[in-house]
């Protein structure tokens, strides 16, 4: 059999690059600084685990390497003086020494580890007794990786997930989390500088954190864990047990194991940078990263490096040993070692966070992917923002992938009413800072950011009720009538003038629209309240205002990060942020946001201004197309007339002819057979010229081409599926296949394109393309709701309702119910061809 390259096994390739490498490192005295035991190892692969179809070419290549390798012990035992080995005349003779000698590259332990990231050959190992899957990953690897699109992919492949994911759902780190801020190390200036320094910064007594607790819970239970169940999401969290949304999580998986077996309907992929913090455990203490790490040969391999890097780096910088720990329940893992070679430390979470990143991206744009996140963010600068995990700008890169994110909001919120938008505003900033003022009393600092993000979501865009989800639906879903769909398009662009009004779709109260001027003065406001409620905690205020520095010069780079994230993020269409006791409205805004049926909630002003365009060159071709089919038929009765009169006139002619006495009469009727056969040449040139009957069935067939067109674009299906990371390539598609329509009606039927131009009158155009109203609307509904069992053309009526039932969009495809006759045959299911 052939080989095909195509059906190359990652194991084939790189049983050949290491026999290569073999080698060459055979050939070399004293080898190099590849271990040659390790080598040998790795290529003891048993036979059975290769491909089939390219297992000869993978054993070939094993069987090389381990001829090659088994030179290695007496090439490096041999001696300096040793004189090389003479070799025959027979062979001196054809060997010149330049054919084949060349310069071979040495394998080292960076290439090697390289060869193995591109392959993703036995990178995942099996730990925890086989119960997890593991990932440890170099930062030379995590970098390789990242800068790939099919190494992701190798790298998702490698993983072996049960399930092909429909749906990507990112649990964002927490940074004010009890169980996070009682990791932090009192002495630690960094924590110091955030009144980070209690196990419940934010919460007055362990009552406050329970009820958050519960809350969590409620919310993974009854939102997450059935979306999750239904999509075969594939669910990226932290890989830290003490992480809020982590550590829920996983204690519900656990809770339903029973329910779910050993495999549940979905994955979960737990990632972790903070390797350098497990170490500070002491050897006593029994932690879940140690079990791993003995059963990680990655992982041993790159021990002593990173215990040998920990010892430069103070213990104060280093969270609590006794509370920080891997999770063990997670059944994948991503750790990668933070190790930077050129610098020689440890800490470098750069290639991480590009790694992390890189899948998310992915991922997203090949499958509908949501973000969530809850408690606090790290206070970061923007220099230094992308190595933080918990900072606000990940999900700023996450919005700027077109993945929807979500905050959540803990704490219990006071209901505020207005009668205009700035003095919902108003009331809403005065309820925080009240709240603000009495955790202040109990001596806690509010560092929940995400969660006051969330809370002014609502204020911006909602009713004042934090207890409502903001809807993404507006109006009662009845169809509309293109014209009015694209006046409310147009009038709501007025309205929110200024960039803010894009979020109106959103509201379904009597409430102004929020301007940008709005956003930008709340979140001003905002970031001088967080930061001055830092420094407040700070410990080291007094002496700092000693020195004359003020919250405004001390904290100004995070001051500057968090203004602009927050504007961001409220500004965004992408954005939402609720209440998480609302789990009711949370489950609508998730599967309404991951998109589940496809379908937009309205159409773009560019996309009705298309389909307005489209019915009008549709019905127009139809109404040519009857106006063609009239004049064939009329061109088609004249002649057969014509040829029937001749026939006859041919006929009493001759009938004449018999009687002299009818001669003269015989005679005209003669010349008028002439005549009449003239006039039938004439008849037929004139069908010649004009050619009805082919344009007639061209421009049918072209009208059912545009309105097959317009149906995909509708149920968004075939060359019309939006892209999960570019919601508007449907709009470009449907421009191309209309420009490609006109193009093919031009040709096809031989017509000038002024022909679809012209003006016509208002009566051909029986799709409300410029007016009217839908009046039997109702009437059709109640029709439908008496068929008990739908007959041919009520299935297509209620194809069509279905496709015109979005909000905002024309009511392209609906067509009066005609009158039905005494007697009808009805077409049943069981009946259909």
């Amino acid at each position: 059999m052939d080989f095909d390259p195509a059906k190359e096994t990652p194991l084939v390739r790189f049983t050949e690059a290491a026999a290569g490498a073999a080698t060459a490192t055979a050939g070399a005295v004293g080898g190099g600084s590849q271990p040659h035991h390790q080598l040998r190892q790795e290529l003891a692969v048993p036979s059975s685990t290769m491909n089939v179809s390219a297992g000869g070419r993978a054993d070939a290549a094993l069987s090389g390497a381990r001829e090659a390798l088994a030179g290695l012990p007496a090439v490096a035992s041999g001696k300096k003086g040793d004189p090389p080995e003479e070799k025959p005349a027979s062979e001196s003779m054809w060997d010149d020494g330049l054919s084949t000698n060349f310069d071979t590259e040495e394998i080292t332990q960076a290439r090697f580890e390289e060869i193995k990231a591109r392959t993703m050959f036995q990178m995942v190992e099996d730990v925890n007794n086989g119960a997890q899957k593991l990932l440890f990953l170099t930062n030379a690897q995590a970098d390789l990786i990242a800068s790939s699109s099919n190494s992701i992919e190798k790298l998702i492949t490698a993983l072996e997930l049960p399930f092909k994911p429909k749906l990507l759902i990112q649990l964002g780190t927490d940074f004010a989390s009890p169980g996070i801020c009682a990791t932090f190390n009192p002495n630690d200036n960094w924590a110091r500088e955030y009144g980070v320094d209690c196990p419940e910064p934010s919460f007055a007594n362990h009552s406050d954190i329970r009820v958050a607790l519960s809350k969590i819970d409620a919310f993974m239970l009854d939102v997450i864990i059935p979306l999750a169940c239904q999509t075969n999401a594939l669910i990226l969290c932290s890989g830290i047990k003490e992480q809020w949304l982590a550590a829920s999580l996983t204690k519900i998986i656990k809770m339903q194991k029973s329910k779910f077996g050993t495999n549940p309907p979905f994955s979960v992929l737990a990632t972790t940078s903070v390797i350098n913090n497990f170490y500070a455990a002491p050897a006593h203490l029994n932690r879940h990263w140690r079990v791993v790490r003995r059963q990680s040969r990655a992982w041993c391999h790159r021990d002593k490096k990173i215990v040998d890097m920990l010892h430069a780096i103070p213990k104060e910088e280093l969270w609590d040993p006794d509370l920080v720990d891997l999770t063990p329940d997670a059944p994948y893992i991503l750790v990668v070692d933070t190790i930077d070679v050129v610098k020689d430390k440890i800490g470098d979470k750069q290639p991480y966070s590009n790694l992390v990143s890189a899948i998310s991206r992915h991922l997203a744009s090949k499958v509908p992917a949501i973000a969530l996140k809850t408690g606090g963010s790290c206070p970061t600068t923007l220099e230094s923002g992308s190595l933080a995990e918990t900072c606000l700008l990940r999900q700023v890169d996450m919005l700027n992938t077109k993945v929807p994110v979500v905050f959540l909001d803990l704490r219990e919120r006071k209901v505020c009413t207005a009668t205009d938008r700035q003095s919902l505003i108003e009331a809403g900033m005065r309820a925080f800072q009240d709240s603000c003022d009495a955790l202040h009393e109990a001596g806690r600092c509010e560092t929940l950011d995400v969660c006051m993000i969330a809370y002014f979501y609502e204020i911006l865009y909602g009713d004042g009720n934090p207890n409502t989800t903001v809807s993404l639906e507006a109006g009662d879903g009845n169809p509309v009538a293109i014209h009015d769909a694209i006046k409310m398009h147009r009038q709501r662009m007025r309205v929110g003038a200024g960039g803010a009004g894009n979020k109106y779709r959103r509201m379904l109260h009597k409430l102004q629209p929020v301007t940008n001027e709005q956003i930008a003065e709340l979140c001003a406001w905002m970031t001088r309240l967080v930061h001055t409620n830092f420094w407040r905690h700070n410990k080291d205020r007094e002496q700092k205002e000693k020195e004359g520095k003020t919250y405004e010069t001390h904290y100004s780079g995070e001051m500057q990060c968090f203004e602009l994230c927050c504007r961001v993020l409220l500004s965004s269409e992408s954005f939402y942020g609720a209440q998480i006791d609302d789990t009711k409205g949370l489950s609508h805004l998730l599967s309404t946001l991951v998109k589940l049926d496809r379908l937009p909630t309205e159409n773009t002003l560019e996309a009705l201004e298309l389909l307005q365009q489209a019915w009008i060159e549709h019905d127009i071709a139809v109404h040519s197309a009857a106006g063609y089919k009239r004049m064939a038929r009329l061109l088609y009765s004249l002649y057969l007339f014509i040829g029937l009169v001749i026939v006859t006139v041919t006929t009493v002619t001759g009938y004449l002819l018999q009687n002299p006495d009818n001669a003269e009469i015989a005679a005209r009727l003669q010349d008028a057979v002439f005549g009449l056969s003239l006039f039938s040449s004439f008849v037929l040139t004139i069908g010649a010229y004009f050619n009805p009957t082919k344009r007639g069935r061209q421009l049918r067939a072209s009208a059912s081409t545009l309105q097959s067109i317009i149906w995909r674009f509708r149920a968004r299906v075939g060359e019309f599926l939006p892209p999960p990371n570019f919601p508007k390539q449907p709009d470009y598609n449907l421009c191309a296949a209309i420009a490609s329509w006109r193009r093919e009606l031009v040709a096809g039927t031989d017509l000038m394109s002024t022909a679809l131009e012209k003006k016509y009158p208002p009566h051909i155009f029986t799709h409300l393309q410029h007016d009217g109203e839908i009046k039997e609307l109702e009437d059709f509904r109640k029709e439908q709701m008496q068929v008990a069992i739908p007959t041919c053309s009520d299935l297509a009526n209620m194809y069509t309702m279905s496709c015109s039932g979005l909000q905002y969009t024309c009511l392209c495809m609906y067509h009066p119910p005609k009158p039905k006759p005494k007697q009808r045959k009805h077409h049943r299911f069981g009946n259909q061809a």
